[in-house]
């Protein structure tokens, strides 16, 4: 996942999210240079609801702003919206 800056952070999103963990990676990586978590906003989506929720807490503990999204993504369907 290459992340694209946007004024003031970083954006980044990940269709099949998961628990998170790629972007927990990308969330230390940055970390590590000196960037906040906050100058994060990750968008993360999974058809499985439990996965949604898993990625909605752990990125919401390492203080990463969050839009969790249970639904799929090639069909475009949004179930729900954390």
């Amino acid at each position: 996942m290459q992340p694209f800056r946007i004024r003031g952070g970083v954006l980044g999103g990940l269709p099949g999210g998961g628990s998170g963990r790629m972007v927990l990676g990308l969330v230390k990586a940055l970390k590590k240079r000196g960037i906040s978590p906050l100058c994060v906003q990750a968008v993360v989506q999974d058809l499985n609801p439990t996965a949604v929720d898993m990625a909605y807490i752990n990125l919401t503990l390492w203080g990463v702003p969050t839009k969790a999204i249970w639904g799929d993504t090639i069909r475009l369907e949004e179930r729900e919206v954390y």
